[in-house]
């Protein structure tokens, strides 16, 4: 494009937001158009042309130059009328005076679900316009939009916005209000580009907002100077450091978002660290001491030189080689620097440096035995890794010439020291010593407690991530310290959740009192769940005759008061009824609907019973009760005993639909959290409903809402209440406490806790009585899946969890599902002829990178062993991450001739593939166990026969084993097994999800490997002629047991398919008495005996006597065992059992003498029944289409999608690239689609149309083959 040659000047009318259009507009073309802008307030926004043509208006001058460079308003007619429409939207709707904000917003939230931007695939004039209103009106807030903020990010980032915002003046653009910023000191020296800074927490316990406070400082000048923010972890002490406390500060710093630029650990610099200590001991600037700790102290403070300070060289060296070997001599040493014993500043005391641990690292395992202080490895790290500005509290000044004298010492180059205050709250300890010895005391729940300063802890109280963004940043980087109260961080929090917080009402049940209405009918009505933000929709409003006040409220009415009833209308009282006492016991009243008038009237918030969802709010106060601790105070004088209260209330019918973490607010109480869902009563268990349980979350104004004020229904350590369910076989009771966590009373409760453990639940408590586990899930499947998958499998008994991250204990209960694979799958590739063998899980470098192509797809998951005891191997040894190349120098010895082939191995063996980010038992992990099978044929037909027989079986065992539906077909050439010709592959389908999961694979390898290992037979009909074979490989893994867990779990537990269930059956005796149970625990027995040996199945049976039959079904309902027999005494009349499916609950009456029939069938129907419903499930989640904008809309409903496609490697890049979500699910990572397989089966390929294009945007090609894409593990 060539600059217009006419030059036109641009007056800007500054005092109009909507006049930032036409600036912008004038940024974006100034390239094609020669512009003289003009900005002069209190002036018309005019455009005027050297011939004089004078055109008025912002969105007319906008037009004028976007249609005079040909820029932001092209396209087709219906896209120039959809810009056409913004613009008038933009005023009209978005205006400040529109009255139509809310509804504006709602719109476009709606508008950009599929869309980049408002018009097309580019920014346009219509972006620009609606960005300047938004910005422009005083009500715009993108809490609830994220779609909308997503949008108007992308904008606020253009080149022609961001200069224009430049030249505007900021009274003008944005908010009116001002914000609560902080002061941000300037860094000495900084210039753009060139500052780093860093965050080095110790991984010994979760953060805290004090930690907060410093990530988001940090983070606060990486971006001010477009520099650089390093994540380091301080792993200097073994004995603290935690893998655990690693995972969730990195998690943390996510929610926080706080995006560092690279991360290391000060371990990585371990050996640079000692060259410098041993420099400094060969320069006289430091020396061994064996002093005792304690009376190094006294001598540090009194100023007495140690006795080791002089000590030669020589001898220093000799006590740190003592020391570098870990010896029992060489631990009682440790490295000081020599600075100055004299000096008024005790850092300067001779400080050490080095101490000998004979703890194993976290990190570097057992190979170092000396660890340096913090002290001393920061400025170290510091310097080598470029850091600037070292931002430190100021509680460090004192160590601040420490950290220098060290640089020069070493002759290092200097970073500049930054102090800023430590954030102080009132009523809080943030020592991580002070809350571990909380969490060890068992006086708090954990680590993530509401009442802890931790930012899990915070957050699972109701406080957002926005909200503790924008209270740390209004602290800016000021030294001056201050003790602030609570109330400051929750008044910001307030602000954020306030406009998104749907209204609901709970009642507090104990004080409840009738109110009865002349003439009213049962009916509902529809309610703003807002009243000022109606993008939350309505909730429906049930009324009758009969409706519930709260008891304060009653009280305090008038007989013919006026009075209005909240989302309903007013009515007169006509009645009250009073106890001897002059409590009021109930009302009457009649509507009074035709008054609208409210003002000045008593506002009621009132429910009916039924429907009502049960309810317990919980209210917090602070874990120290003292609101200033002096230094001499010990905290453990000021800890309150008493920071939790519960009232049990009839809630809103709309609170059985609450997830975890939702926030609302209740009318005339205050804003509360979900922490525990409300959970329905089982319809086949004596597990009773579960309340919804409410965090009560602090607003930032002292005093308490009227509920806090009332004595709390349930005192805080004892809260058991019975829960009473009929069954077939009479009463079961079970107490549970608040959480649902069951107390089984007087002989169960004492068999069930250690002999030690004191009977007083309070006692209890502080024995830790939290580590017992809660017997159901916390969560539902379909809120919040990882969590849920987490729970199903650690309470399920599938896994226990292990001290090396990515790896986990296969319990019994999984183990037996892979036996139970393995057997099945072993014994038909036996009658194939397959051999089994085991090949060593080592592999030499020189053989592992054998095969390139291969192994650079594994070379980042490889782990290596490096050391024999203490000694370094002469070269690295791998731990398999795939046997090929272990495999197939063997082959090469082995098959010589025609008459050795086929050749068919197997080994059901262990692979470790080690390098990843985000690893979930069995579907990810660093070690798996796996079948592997590997061929090799004559000629290349045989051996493509295989590949597709062995996807057969597997096919076969996962519908006959699992329940499992597959698609099978082939993968993409982006996703080939590498090395391979290509690869076939099952692909499973998780709906809570909408991704798919490869559950197996059958690879052709051709003779690539073959002639990477020289394997070779003689040509039976050329003599001196050696052909290569044509190999496959194929396997499944562990992996598949997470898949069944995955699809048919639900949200009481595991459902185990039968034909792979450890137990079968489980058999319960009910209705036990002292005078019955011989009778009844001997049936039970003789029947799982007549199961086991005559229908041939895994039967337990449960005749534990320390817990009751409730107790019994829940627990077995969350193994997944199919079928559950229940016998009782009438049963043991009637010669019969009932059987329950775990399934779906259906319960069987199964006569005794036909229980080894009918027992199998019933068994093969649950089975059958699980494969349907998945096989519906995965049927309904195909779409077949060839239009991208459904690709991607279908995506997001959680589908897999057919489409047509070219194949090209880069073409699948962009298809992920461009199909990438905000979240797929809670906690995961963002994910575009890619090629999950080319479908074999005409019913998921659909029909392949000759010619079609390739269905993504931009894509010249024609398409190849219809093929499945979907996001996918």
């Amino acid at each position: 494009l060539c600059v217009y040659k006419m030059a036109v000047k641009l007056v800007i009318n500054a005092s109009n937001a909507s006049s930032f259009v036409p600036l912008a507009v004038a940024e974006a073309v100034k390239s094609v158009v020669a512009i003289d802008v003009i900005q002069l307030d209190g002036q018309s926004t005019t455009v005027t042309s050297n011939s004089g043509l004078v055109i008025a208006g912002p969105l007319a001058v906008s037009r004028f130059l976007c249609r005079l460079s040909g820029l932001l308003y092209s396209g087709t007619a219906l896209q120039k009328s959809e810009i056409d429409h913004w613009l008038e939207f933009s005023v009209s709707t978005l205006g400040n005076q529109s009255g139509r904000f809310d509804q504006g917003l709602a719109v476009m939230e709606k508008v950009l679900l599929l869309r980049p931007y408002l018009v097309g695939y580019n920014v346009s004039i219509a972006d620009m316009a609606v960005y300047a209103a938004l910005r422009g009106n005083t009500q715009w807030s993108s809490s609830a939009y994220p779609k909308l903020a997503r949008w108007f990010s992308l904008v606020g980032n253009h080149s022609a916005i961001k200069s224009a915002e430049k030249q505007w003046p900021s009274k003008v653009l944005g908010k009116s209000k001002s914000e609560d910023v902080g002061k941000f000191m300037e860094l000495p020296g900084a210039t753009e580009g060139n500052v780093v800074v860093r965050f080095p927490p110790e991984a010994s316990g979760y953060l805290h907002i004090g930690h907060a406070k410093a990530a988001l400082l940090n983070q606060h000048y990486q971006h001010a100077f477009k520099g650089k923010l390093l994540m380091r972890f301080d792993d200097t002490n073994p004995a603290k450091e935690n893998r655990h406390f690693e995972e969730i500060i990195l998690e943390d710093l996510k929610l926080l978002a706080v995006k560092p630029d690279s991360f290391s650990r000060t371990s990585d610099h371990f050996d640079l660290i000692i060259e410098k200590c041993e420099w400094m001991i060969k320069q006289g600037k430091a020396y061994a001491d064996d002093t005792p700790s304690e009376a190094m102290k006294n001598q540090r403070e009194q100023r007495i030189h140690s006795k080791c300070r002089d000590n030669s060289m020589e001898t220093n060296l000799a006590m740190w080689e003592e020391m570098k070997k870990g010896s029992e001599l060489g631990q009682t040493f440790c490295i000081r620097a020599k600075i100055d014993m004299a000096s008024d500043n005790g850092c300067l005391r001779d400080p050490t440096m080095y101490r000998c641990r004979s703890e194993v690292h976290v990190e570097t395992g057992s190979k170092y035995k000396v660890y340096p202080t913090y002290d001393f490895a920061c400025p170290i790290v510091d310097s080598v890794e470029g850091v600037t500005h070292a931002l430190r509290t100021t509680e460090y000044n004192d160590r601040d010439i420490q950290y220098n004298w060290f640089i020069e010492a070493l002759g290092l180059r200097k970073p500049y020291i930054w102090g800023y205050s430590r954030l102080n709250l009132q009523h809080t300890v943030l020592s991580k010593r002070k809350l571990t010895w909380f969490v060890n005391e068992g006086l708090v729940e954990g680590w993530d407690d509401p009442r802890f300063p931790t930012v899990r802890g915070v957050l699972r109280r109701g406080m957002t991530v926005e909200g503790l963004r924008q209270f740390i940043v209004a602290q800016g980087s000021s030294r001056s310290v201050v003790m602030m109260d609570w109330d400051k961080l929750w008044a910001f929090n307030r602000k954020v959740i306030d406009p998104i917080a749907p209204r609901y009402i709970a009642l507090l049940k104990r004080d409840m009192v009738a109110l009865h209405l002349d003439g009213v009918k049962e009916g509902s009505k529809q309610v703003d769940r807002h009243p000022k933000n109606a993008a939350l929709g309505t909730k429906t409003v049930y009324y009758s005759s009969k409706i519930w006040l709260e008891g304060e409220d009653a009280q305090s009415l008038e007989e013919g008061q006026n009075v209005t009833l909240i989302n309903w209308g007013n009515i007169v009282i006509t009645a009250i009824d009073r106890s001897p006492a002059g409590t009021v016991t109930m009302v009457k009243g009649q509507l009074n609907l035709g008054d609208t008038s409210y003002t000045g009237t008593v506002k009621l918030t009132w429910l009916c019973s039924n429907p009502s969802t049960p309810t317990t709010l919980i209210h917090f106060d602070h874990l120290i009760s003292k609101a200033i601790l002096k230094p001499n105070d010990n905290f453990m004088d000021y800890v309150n005993k008493n920071t939790k209260d519960e009232f049990v209330m009839l809630g809103d019918p709309c609170l059985k639909d609450l997830k975890k973490g939702d926030i609302i607010q209740l009318q005339r109480r205050g804003f509360y959290i979900c922490d525990q869902p409300y959970v329905p009563p089982s319809p086949y268990s004596s597990l009773g409903e579960l309340p919804c349980v409410l965090f009560n979350i602090p607003d930032g104004h002292t005093s308490k809402q009227s509920v806090a004020q009332q004595q709390p229904d349930v005192k805080p350590k004892v809260s058991p209440q019975v829960t009473s369910v009929t069954s077939d076989h009479g009463n079961v009771e079970m107490q549970t406490d608040m959480s649902g966590k069951a107390i089984f009373p007087d002989r169960q409760q004492q068999h069930s806790l250690p002999s030690n453990q004191p009977s007083d639940l309070s006692d209890m408590q502080k024995m830790k009585a939290k580590k017992q586990t809660t017997l159901g899930l916390q969560v539902k499947k379909e809120d919040n899946l990882g969590e849920w998958y987490s729970q199903v499998i650690t309470k399920g008994e599938m896994i226990e969890y292990y001290d090396v991250s990515g790896c986990y204990v296969l319990r019994p209960w999984s183990f037996a599902i892979w036996e139970n694979i393995k057997d099945d799958f072993d014994t038909k590739i036996k009658k194939m002829g397959v051999e089994s063998v085991y090949f060593p899980m080592f592999v030499s470098r020189t053989v592992l990178e054998r095969e390139k192509t291969h192994i650079e797809d594994f070379a980042a998951e490889v782990a290596w062993v490096t050391k024999s005891g203490d000694t370094l191997l002469n070269e690295e040894i791998a731990i398999r991450p795939t046997s090929e190349t272990v495999m197939y120098p063997a082959f090469a010895n082995w098959i010589r001739s025609h008459r050795d082939l086929p050749f068919k191995i197997n080994q059901w063996c262990n692979v470790v593939r080690w390098e990843f980010k985000h690893p979930q038992p069995f579907l990810r992990t660093r070690e798996f166990l796996w079948q592997e099978g590997h061929t090799a044929y004559a000629n290349r037909e045989d051996a493509v026969k295989e590949v597709y027989t062995m996807l057969d079986m597997y096919v076969e065992l996962f519908a006959k084993l699992l329940a499992i539906p597959l698609v099978k077909g082939r993968k993409t050439e982006k996703e080939e097994f590498p090395g391979g010709d290509f690869t076939t592959t099952i692909e499973a389908f998780i709906s809570a999800t909408g991704r798919g999961i490869q559950a197996g694979t059958s690879h052709h390898l051709g003779q690539n490997f073959s002639k990477m290992f020289g394997i070779t037979f003689e040509d039976p009909h050329e003599e001196g002629n050696h052909i290569y074979v044509y190999q496959n490989s194929w396997g499944i893994t562990t992996r598949s047991i997470g898949i069944m867990v995955m699809v048919h779990g639900d949200n009481k537990g595991l459902v185990l398919p039968p034909n792979v269930a450890a137990k079968q059956v489980v058999i319960i005796p009910c209705g036990v008495s002292s005078s019955n149970i011989k009778e009844i625990t001997e049936c039970c027995e003789n029947l799982g005996q007549l199961l086991r040996e005559h229908a041939n199945l895994r039967v337990v049976v449960d005749v534990r006597d320390n817990y009751s039959p409730g107790w019994k079904f829940n627990h077995w309902e969350l193994k997944g065992v199919p079928l559950r027999l229940e016998i009782g005494p009438r049963d043991i009349k009637n010669k019969q059992c009932i059987a329950v499916c775990r399934d779906n609950g259906d319960k069987v009456t199964v006569h005794m003498s036909e229980a080894v029939q009918v027992i199998p069938n019933l068994l093969d129907v649950v089975h059958d029944r699980l494969y349907n419903k998945a096989k519906k499930d995965l049927d309904d989640h195909i779409v077949h289409t060839d239009n991208w904008e459904v690709f991607c809309k279908s995506l997001d409903q959680k589908k897999i999608i057919v489409v047509p496609y070219c194949g090209q490697v880069s073409c699948e890049d962009a298809i992920k690239r461009d199909s990438a979500s905000v979240e797929v699910e809670v906690g995961a990572p963002s994910m575009g689609a890619k090629a999950l397989c080319i479908p074999d089966d005409p019913h998921y390929s659909g029909t392949f149309r000759r010619g079609a294009k390739c269905f993504r945007p931009g894509c010249p090609n024609k398409a190849e083959y219809n093929t499945l894409f979907g996001r996918s593990y």
